[in-house]
């Protein structure tokens, strides 16, 4: 060890044992320790200089018990059950109508309006008495929607207008 290396250290450990702003002693112990050219002088001086700090992580605080392994696996499934219960909407339909491109328009019982998407040229049977009428729509891929008269076979892509 050079003697450059031991004075160093022997300022650390003096400058450690005297009580000082903690950044500022720190900081400076920490460019002392970078000063040395050495690699293993260089780290002896971070492990003196580490050794009486507590760095090692509290594991206490959060102890997770057999029964905890997977469980978040379950908890998505739930919601996933959850969420394909919302994929699809069952409701009567009061009027049809068609728009000048020639796309369909529906009103449904509960409110809402869907409009047949311009992507889709499919046509539909629609039956001329809509009191008894239901229509069936399920969410599809990347949040699209699919219409479907209930009994019937054909879809159409739409859109929620309302």
């Amino acid at each position: 060890m050079t003697k450059t290396t031991a004075i160093i250290l022997t300022g650390l450990i003096v400058a450690g044992s005297f009580p000082l702003d903690a950044r500022e002693g720190l900081a400076d112990a920490v460019r002392a320790c970078k000063k040395i050219e050495n690699p293993a002088s260089r780290l002896s001086c971070f492990d003196l200089l580490l050794s009486d700090m507590d760095v090692a992580p509290d594991v206490s605080k959060k102890q997770y018990s057999e029964d905890d392994f997977g469980a978040r696996d379950i908890k998505k499934r739930a919601q996933a059950e959850d969420a394909s219960k919302q994929q699809t909407l069952i409701s009567g339909l009061i009027e049809v109508s068609r728009t000048r491109k020639d796309k369909y328009v529906f009103i449904l019982e509960n409110g809402q309006i869907w409009k047949q998407a311009q992507s889709d040229t499919g046509k539909l049977f629609i039956p001329k008495k809509l009191g008894t009428v239901k229509v069936v729509i399920k969410r599809g891929f990347l949040g699209s929607h699919r219409l479907m008269i209930e009994g019937k076979k054909r879809l159409i892509k739409v859109n929620r207008l309302r």
